[in-house]
């Protein structure tokens, strides 16, 4: 099908209390065929007589009269809202009342809905109340919207937008976002249309408002769709569905539902779409909602034309028609009767083909261009006075013109030579700049270099210290250990000999005497405090930071730790310590408690990190 109908959650009704959700027909390119349309040209010189329908049958015309109310709006909840705006005529509460009217009679009474918009923008302006004349401008604008003049909506929304973003309304902002994406949308302007919602949808998600997060959800979809990004379009209305259905919102489900199938119909799944836009159309039939249900009937009637089941197609777009008409929503008449004509020429139907095109230029006509050539007219206007207007004071400045230009043209050579004076000068100093620049860069590389190499001769000669005291430290140990061995010998030796009967007196008191130094020896403080100076040398807080983590160390195993932390092995610590091997262990045991260590843990690799 050459047209296309498309459910969209348009503009939000208020920025405060309920939001407004209708739907609009997406237009597309309409591609007429060119025989069509030669005797649609036809008709300028030829009359073709085509009696009315209504003109044979008036009754008809009465009953369908008589039954137009069962789309209108909810009679209790309008006289309810009129009833609120008369006994609140200079406050809040019957602003919004005027609103909520503006949201009943939009679709199918323009005037009315233009009339309450206003009184509500009056009202608003009077009590200087900032948010609700941004309110009333919103709504000023929806009435233009079912009128199909996008251009006078746009220019209302804009202004709310900017009373909202001066007071700082977050709500009204956002709403803003989203009524100027579909003005952009209608002009086909996908990329800012997207780029509108995806700036509102951001308030939203901050503001946790899923009815109108829904409805962005829905118009991003659309625009997918468009874009022929299927997958991502119906993402969107999943995700918008969900939400929808959670809030029992029925004209969303409703709309969401119409758009799901035709992501399915733009797919080739047309039974598919047929199953969604029954859906659509049983929940808008339920709400009696007209716009909603012309809408749908266009959908299945542009299936039925796909499958070739003209007659079908034909009836709902028939239906389409009448409803539509009776509701006063042009874009919806205008889709029909393209259906109309398309279904009409495909059976061969020509002179009714021929009558529906004509209908349908004609409604596609006052769309857009009944509005758009009454602003070329005013603007033509405008730029002829305009125009007059300075051709008056260019005649009038001529004259001064022409006295200040030989003055302008000797400032500006005065100002050119002073520019390139500042110039030559800028650039010396850059010069001079650059040059003091390069000759730093030099110097710092120089000082660089400098101190890496001294710190580099500073480090390899505490290396060199280090390892000086490292072998002094072996050096003492192995001294102290090898006295201590060879003293250990000849006590061993000399132990026995005073025990000897045949030794005389004196000599076994001499052993004693002897033996008595040896042992002093091997326990004096001397050998340790010589190794202690030698190794907190090398290293220097190894007791400290072992006496402040375990302070239950005593000092014969502060002394075993020092020796563990040389690596020295069991048999060297037991000669230093003057102690037996099986002592060592006992050591041992005693600290890895102290230390709290574990079976697998090694004590030396565990001393290795003091």
């Amino acid at each position: 099908m050459l047209t296309e109908s498309t459910k969209i959650n348009v503009h939000s009704h208020s920025c405060e209390s309920a939001v407004f959700q209708g739907f609009i027909t997406v237009r597309r390119c309409d591609r007429i065929n060119p025989i069509l349309l030669l005797l649609s040209y036809l008709l300028k010189f030829k009359n073709f007589v085509i009696l009315h329908f209504f003109m044979k049958y008036p009754f008809l015309f009465f009953y369908l009269l008589s039954i137009s109310f069962a789309y209108a709006q909810d009679a209790v909840r309008v006289d309810s809202l009129r009833k609120i705006a008369a006994n609140h005529p200079a406050d809040t509460l019957g602003i919004h009342a005027l609103g909520d009217l503006v949201y009943e009679y939009a679709p199918v009474d323009f005037e009315k809905a233009y009339s309450y918009a206003n009184q509500a923008l009056s009202i608003a302006q009077k009590l200087k109340d900032r948010k609700s004349e941004a309110f009333a401008l919103n709504n000023v604008a929806i009435a233009y919207d079912f009128q199909s003049k996008f251009d006078k909506a746009l220019e209302y929304y804009l202004k709310a937008l900017k009373t909202n973003e001066e007071i700082n309304n977050q709500r009204g902002i956002a709403t803003g976002y989203m009524n100027i994406g579909v003005s952009f949308f209608f002009q086909d302007n996908l990329d800012k249309a997207e780029e509108w919602y995806l700036k509102s949808l951001a308030i939203r998600f901050k503001m946790n408002t899923p009815v109108e997060t829904a409805r962005i959800y829905n118009n991003l979809g659309i625009i997918y769709r468009k874009q022929k990004r299927y997958a991502k379009a119906r993402e969107m209305y999943d995700m918008s569905l969900k939400i929808k259905e959670k809030q029992n919102d029925k004209k969303g489900i409703a709309s969401t539902l119409g758009n799901i199938g035709a992501v399915y119909q733009h797919e080739g799944d047309l039974g598919k779409a047929l199953e969604f836009h029954y859906q659509s159309l049983k929940i808008e039939e339920e709400i009696q909602h007209p716009y909603g249900i012309s809408s749908s009937l266009i959908s299945i009637a542009e299936i039925f034309s796909i499958q070739k089941n003209y007659p079908k197609a034909q009836e709902n777009f028939q239906k389409a028609l009448e409803i539509s008409q009776k509701a006063g929503t042009k874009d919806n008449v205008k889709n029909a009767y393209l259906g109309l004509f398309q279904t009409d020429s495909l059976q061969g139907n020509i002179q009714n083909a021929l009558q529906n095109y004509q209908n349908y230029v004609r409604i596609k006509e006052e769309i857009y261009n009944a509005e758009k050539s009454q602003q070329l007219i005013q603007m033509q206007t405008l730029y002829e006075t305009e125009k007059k207007e300075n051709q008056i004071k260019l005649q009038k400045q001529e004259n001064e013109q022409l006295k200040i230009i030989n003055w302008g043209i000797f400032v500006f050579c005065l100002l050119i030579l002073f520019v390139l004076f500042l110039l030559y000068n800028r650039y010396q100093i850059k010069m001079k700049q650059q040059a003091l620049l390069i000759e730093k860069e030099i110097s710092q590389k120089q000082y660089l270099e400098e101190k890496n190499k001294y710190l580099e001769e500073t480090q390899k000669h505490l290396e060199e210290k280090i390892d000086f005291k490292n072998r002094e430290l072996s050096a003492v140990i192995l001294h102290i250990s090898q006295k201590n061995k060879v003293l250990l010998e000849v006590r061993e030796k000399m132990e026995g000999l005073h025990l000897l009967q045949s030794a005389e007196s004196l000599t076994r008191q001499r052993l004693k005497e002897i033996i008595k130094i040896i042992w002093g020896n091997l326990s004096s403080d001397d050998d340790w405090e010589r190794f202690r100076a030698y190794f907190e040398g090398v290293h220097p807080d190894f007791f400290k930071n072992l006496l402040d983590k375990f302070p239950d160390l005593n000092p014969k195993e502060l002394k075993f730790c020092a020796y563990l932390k040389m690596n020295l092995d069991t048999k060297e610590i037991a000669n230093l310590l003057n102690i037996s091997v099986r002592s060592i262990e006992s050591y041992r045991f005693r600290i890895r408690q102290k230390m709290n260590l574990e079976n697998n843990e090694n004590l030396t690799s565990f001393l290795q990190a003091f």
